[in-house]
């Protein structure tokens, strides 16, 4: 039994909470099925106190009368399913939800919360696939041997047992988990987050004198990955470009040296085909993402909250949702 305190609530206080809830508010079933989803309900709230105390995040949050609706629902819905994938994930926005400050914040949680029941483990590995490509960006890689381990990593254990059918796709935009958005292909997507890791790279004649002045240019610069006898700029987006020019005192070059990043790139068609060289999972992944809808889809705020949880749980992220749901302040 867990027996400590966090700022004036224990562990046990939270339990009795948690338990006298679901006494008071869950319909009474037959004698086998009740012990079943009372058991059920103890293990959420269990999991919900060991996840909250192992954050860091103050049970005090329990106190809250949303806090306690949304574990109520929380209960009702693992009680129901037995989905030990979902108790997971439920543990996991009822604790985000626990530390939120903000109020879109807690109203996207709450909504989460009540969302993630009517989606299959299938459609919510789709839902975080698909925010993981559309509004993630691999800011830490370097190099395509970089970003081929950041995807095994970050991709890779979505992609295994993708919706293959345009009804589950359908299922999820009928849940608010996403919105209709352009349907892209994965080579494009790729190539914008992270095109210096795509170029086909350029001649020396086409580089502007003062961007390849010594020494300079060693900072600017590297041999093309693809063919050594041309050049790439050697940063892996716009944003590390913007650095590189700003380090050597070069700001006023930035749209020559920003076009020649986005000037030089792979087609569409040349991206994926390298990710496909690559083995793993790409070719599946993108079968999939060429056959149905999935490319078509944008999370939405509320898919976004269900997308970030999973991928935390599953992969020990650490950005913080706020960095996606965040209210502008003036």
């Amino acid at each position: 039994m867990i027996a400590v305190s966090i700022q004036g609530s224990t562990p046990e206080q939270v339990r009795a909470v948690a338990q006298r809830l679901f006494a008071d508010n869950f319909p009474r079933l037959s004698q086998s099925a009740q012990e079943t989803v009372t058991s059920r309900a103890s293990d959420l709230a269990e999991a919900f106190i060991e996840k909250a105390i192992d954050r860091g995040v103050s049970l005090s949050a329990a106190a809250d009368p949303d806090v306690q609706y949304l574990l109520l629902a929380s209960q009702r819905d693992y009680a129901r399913s037995g989905n030990d994938s979902l108790k997971k994930l439920l543990v996991d926005l009822l604790v985000e939800r626990s530390s939120a400050h903000e109020d879109l914040e807690k109203i996207v949680l709450g909504e989460a919360i009540e969302t993630a029941r009517k989606l299959t483990s299938k459609q919510i590995s789709a839902l975080t696939i698909c925010w993981l490509l559309r509004s993630t960006t691999p800011t830490s890689v370097q190099t395509f041997d970089d970003f081929i381990d950041y995807a095994q990593v970050n991709y890779q254990p979505f992609c295994s047992n993708l919706p293959v059918n345009n009804s589950e796709y359908a299922h999820i935009q009928y849940t608010g988990s996403t919105i209709p958005g352009m349907g892209n292909s994965l080579g494009y997507l790729l190539s914008n987050q992270v095109p210096g890791l795509f170029q086909r790279g350029f001649p020396v004649n086409a580089i502007p004198e003062p961007l390849w002045q010594e020494p300079v240019r060693q900072e600017l610069f590297s041999v093309n990955l693809y063919d050594s006898t041309l050049w790439q700029v050697d940063a892996p987006d716009e944003p590390k470009a913007r650095e590189k020019l700003a380090k050597v005192g070069l700001s006023n070059l930035e749209q020559q040296y920003v076009g020649l990043l986005n000037s030089y790139r792979h087609s569409d068609e040349e991206v994926e085909k390298r990710l496909i060289d690559s083995g793993a999972f790409w070719a599946d992944l993108i079968h999939v993402w060429q056959s149905t809808n999935l490319s078509s889809l944008t999370a939405s705020s509320v898919g976004t909250a269900i997308a970030h949880s999973n991928w935390v749980a599953v992969t020990g992220g650490l950005s913080p949702l706020s960095t996606w749901i965040t209210e502008n302040k003036h």
